[in-house]
């Protein structure tokens, strides 16, 4: 328990508004973990790893990894003609990697919501990846940054896509992209909290009215509802993955994935939108794995500074 009072002295000192799981030694602490926030970035976290596992299924190899992207014509039909013929440059990994020059779709995304918020009209529901297209940037960035990293939302957005078309092709399948997440992790691992709009109990969000983050759906680029327990459920099954399996590991540092840190070694990610915010931390070599999250902007990455500290 001494852990549990240190890390709880430091959230009353610092009067954080905040959840956290961590698993260590075979052992959980937690506080408020049963409540669901917006994880935010952490999202690209679960797509990442939805490639890894296909990569380990054969239905992504090595040339689809480095190939121009991959999609259905219906999609590639919905893009900008500037996006069109960017992707015929860039591929799978280069999008997944924030390395294709695209921009974003947050933006458009959000000021759809504050106008909904303005009008006081309903305020939009999308689901699927497909249902964010309307809000991607139509412009890119210039040729010479392929290659460079950029971080952005609309080529993970893309990039899931694409594996919803290689998944598909390879199987004879029709499965949405969200089936496909639900098949090879939210249901494998039951998390039971995971969802793509603010669920109707135990949520968390900024109480202030002007704040939009709960009409916020999540994307694979951006803000699933997920609570702190089964955040830490996903990290330290994914810390189990890259320990055990030798093709998984190496797909993931032959690549040099953003999810992977060496220092400390980790699989991890962080995000934060308006007011609100979470950090996801696997550490690979001490099967230390922690999870939190908070509705004010910016706690959840002060905490967990304080929490890698401790270990």
């Amino acid at each position: 328990m001494e852990l549990k009072n240190t890390i709880d002295k430091i959230i009353n000192d610092n009067k954080l508004s905040i959840s956290y799981s961590i698993k260590y030694n075979n052992k959980i602490i937690n506080n408020n973990s049963n409540k669901i926030y917006p994880i935010h970035s952490i999202s690209k976290l679960f797509t990442n790893i939805l490639l890894v596992l296909l990569y380990n299924d054969n239905i992504i190899n090595d040339i689809e990894l480095n190939m121009p992207l991959q999609l259905d014509k219906i999609i590639f039909k919905k893009l900008s003609k500037n996006i069109k013929d960017r992707l015929k440059k860039v591929s799978l990994l280069q999008c997944i990697k924030h390395q294709a020059g695209l921009k974003d779709y947050l933006n458009k995304y959000h000021k759809e919501l504050q106008n909904c918020y303005d009008k006081n009209i309903n305020y939009p529901n999308p689901i699927e990846p497909e249902d964010f297209l309307i809000y991607i940037d139509k412009d890119i960035l210039n040729d010479d940054e392929i290659g460079e990293y950029n971080y952005n939302n609309a080529s993970i957005l893309l990039a899931s896509l694409s594996l919803k078309y290689h998944y598909n092709k390879k199987n004879d399948t029709n499965l949405s992209y969200n089936e496909i997440l639900q098949k090879y992790i939210i249901n494998k691992i039951k998390l039971k909290s995971f969802s793509i709009s603010k669920p109707n109990y135990n949520s968390m969000y900024p109480i202030d009215n002007n704040d939009l983050t709960k009409y916020v759906n999540g994307s694979p680029s951006s803000s699933y509802w997920l609570s702190c327990n089964d955040l830490c459920k996903f990290g330290s099954w994914i810390n189990d993955l890259f320990n055990t399996n030798d093709k998984i590991k190496k797909c993931i540092k032959k690549n040099k994935l953003d999810i992977y840190w060496k220092t400390p070694l980790r699989l991890a990610h962080c995000g934060y939108l308006q007011t609100s915010s979470a950090c996801l931390e696997t550490h690979l070599n001490k099967n230390i794995t922690i999870s939190v999250s908070s509705n004010i902007d910016a706690q959840s990455q002060f905490l967990m500074k304080k929490i890698r500290k401790l270990f």
